[in-house]
């Protein structure tokens, strides 16, 4: 895979939109769901879907992922749930700014001098 800053700022932006929207999924589920059973049967469906589409465009983005994982760790406390949410998508846009970070400002002068080495 070759560097580019365009391709990243895209994924960084995918990214973004795929944690805080499977997130907000998330939310949804636990506000709507009377109990610990459909919130497994709606863990499995997200699940499912996120297999389903990985290899597709729309998969890389980590929007049903992120559901499935806040849904189950909210699982053992479903009171906890939206504090667990809110903590994923901090985790996840810390991650994403330090990754941007370096992929865009030590990494294109490092590659520069790789070159001119070459």
């Amino acid at each position: 895979m070759r560097f580019g800053e365009h391709t990243t700022r895209i994924r960084a932006r995918g990214r973004t939109i795929g944690t805080v929207g499977g997130a907000r999924v998330a939310l949804v589920a636990l506000a709507i769901a009377p109990n610990l059973a459909i919130l497994i049967v709606a863990t499995v469906i997200l699940a499912a879907l996120n297999g389903l589409f990985k290899a597709r465009p729309i998969g890389q983005v980590p929007f049903s992922y992120t559901a499935t994982i806040i849904l189950l760790y909210s699982a053992f406390d479903l009171d906890s749930g939206p504090l667990i949410a809110l903590e994923r998508v901090a985790y996840n846009l810390v991650g994403i700014l330090i990754g941007l970070f370096v992929v865009l400002y030590p990494f294109p002068a490092l590659m520069r001098r790789v070159r001119a080495g070459l």
